[in-house]
Order: structure tokens, then C-alpha cells, then sequence
């Protein structure tokens, strides 16, 4: 049986979109369920509530898009937290470095350490601590 270049053509690119389409909707989902961990949004409700931060960045305050790939920064299994979040305020733009941490799968996380990186800051690489709780003493 003899399929013509174009019906091929047409089927290769059908198999690309539908693949990159799946790709971005997993990474999509990935992203949502971080969003929804406690360490999350204990996190960044610690930051909205840090006044220096707050000047620095500029209310209201978001927050952007993990970047995945980043395995470095970004590490989640059932007992810590590793997370680098992209955040934008009025003024300018950073990330929040979280640590976080629990005993066992089930119990609530506690955050450990959130420090703030800017951009176009005065800062020059340095961070802000915005939270180190006070049995934290490996970070």
C-alpha cells in the first residue's frame, strides 16, 4: 500500500501538536497541584506578610510560573520542599526560595526558610531572609 507524502505530512504534524499539546497540559497539572501544596501557600502568605519585602516588590504581589526543569531549585517528595517561585510585584520582579519540610507523608509542612532574590536590585545576588523558623539550623 502506497501512502502519499502529504497524508504523511498531515499525520506527522497531527502527532506533533497532539504531543506538545499533552506536554504543556502535564506541566500545566504539575504546576497546579504544587500550587496547592500547604508549603506553598504558607510560603507566600509569609512573604505577603514580610514588610520589607512588601516595599521592595511592591503590592499586590503574584506569583509566576515554576520553571520544571530547574532540578536544582525545584524538588518536591513527600518529606521536603525545595521551590524557586517566580514572583512579581508593582515595583520589581524576584523569586522566593522555600524550604520546607514534614515527618511523614499525611502531616502538615512546616516551612523552614524563605529568602527573596531580586532583580535589577541593589541586592547584587544577595537574598533577604523572609522567614527562618527558629529549629532550622541546616539551612
Amino acid at each position: 500500500m502506497v501512502v502519499s507524502n502529504s497524508r504523511l505530512l498531515g499525520f506527522a504534524a497531527f502527532t506533533g501538536v497532539a504531543c506538545v499539546t499533552g506536554s504543556l497540559y502535564c506541566q500545566y497539572k504539575i504546576r497546579e497541584g504544587l500550587k496547592k501544596g500547604d508549603y506553598y501557600k504558607k510560603s507566600l502568605d509569609i512573604l505577603k506578610q514580610h514588610n520589607a519585602a512588601m516595599q521592595l516588590l511592591g503590592p499586590p504581589i503574584k506569583q509566576g510560573n515554576l520553571d520544571l526543569g530547574d532540578t536544582v531549585n525545584n524538588m518536591v517528595d513527600g518529606y521536603r520542599a525545595k521551590l524557586a517561585v517566580p514572583v512579581l510585584g508593582q515595583k520589581q520582579k524576584g523569586k522566593l526560595f522555600l524550604w520546607a519540610e514534614r515527618e511523614k507523608p499525611g502531616d502538615s509542612w512546616n516551612v523552614q526558610k524563605l529568602e527573596l532574590s531580586l532583580e535589577n536590585s541593589e541586592f547584587d545576588g544577595r537574598r533577604l531572609v523572609v522567614y527562618k523558623s527558629e529549629n532550622n539550623e541546616k539551612n
